[in-house]
């Protein structure tokens, strides 16, 4: 429950800054660079799903009581990622973006350790499909929505806060709309959800059957 609620918040996160990134940018930073911000806030944004996966299972191995495991794991990762990153350096002209693959390996390493000592150390098998899968497809239905929505505005009505605030909040009610649609979660699962019970009022106002 706790990787699969997390991912229920991880995904439109990341699909959403990979589709109004800059857009975001522009709204907190609008004196900066944010076109190229906003570039490299799309590319890096899949790290959000990285370290949300790698925290959740972080936490369940302290509490079957493998303490260190943690620990080491993201001291095996910061090894890595020094490494990916002095390379990418030192051997090519990627410049900044060096960086940013080196911030989405890092979660990314950690990740495959933790899953990896969670299957050594006790018999739970991830379900993949209603935990990553239906996320990720919701998400990318919504990021369609929230990148349309926005570009067809714009054109008509070129004000950006206006117009991201509109669109995040346009673009939440789509992605939770399909969720429910394609089933990511039972009834008695949302319910454990932190304010389950207003997701499933929410979910009964809007004749969203779960």
């Amino acid at each position: 429950l706790g990787i699969k609620f997390n991912m229920l918040i991880a995904f439109p996160c990341f699909i959403g800054l990979s589709v109004i990134g800059k857009p975001i940018l522009q709204m907190i930073f609008p004196s900066q660079d944010y076109v190229t911000g906003g570039y490299l806030l799309a590319i890096g944004s899949v790290a959000v799903v990285f370290y949300a996966v790698s925290n959740i299972t972080g936490a369940i191995l302290q509490g079957i009581n493998k303490m260190n495991l943690p620990v080491i794991h993201s001291a095996i990762s910061l090894v890595i990622h020094i490494l990916i990153v002095v390379l990418l350096l030192l051997t090519t002209n990627m410049g900044i973006m060096a960086l940013v693959i080196g911030n989405i390996m890092f979660p990314l390493v950690v990740c495959i350790l933790n899953m990896r000592s969670i299957y050594r150390y006790t018999t739970y098998r991830q379900e993949y499909i209603k935990t990553f899968g239906v996320p990720l497809i919701s998400a990318t239905i919504m990021g369609g929505v929230c990148y349309g929505l926005y570009n067809l505005l714009y054109k008509v009505f070129p004000h950006n806060t206006i117009l991201v605030i509109s669109s995040v909040l346009i673009s939440a009610l789509v992605y939770f709309y399909m969720y429910f649609i394609l089933k990511g979660a039972t009834r008695e699962e949302i319910y454990e959800f932190p304010m389950g019970v207003r997701i499933v009022k929410l979910a009964n106002k809007l004749h969203i059957k779960i």
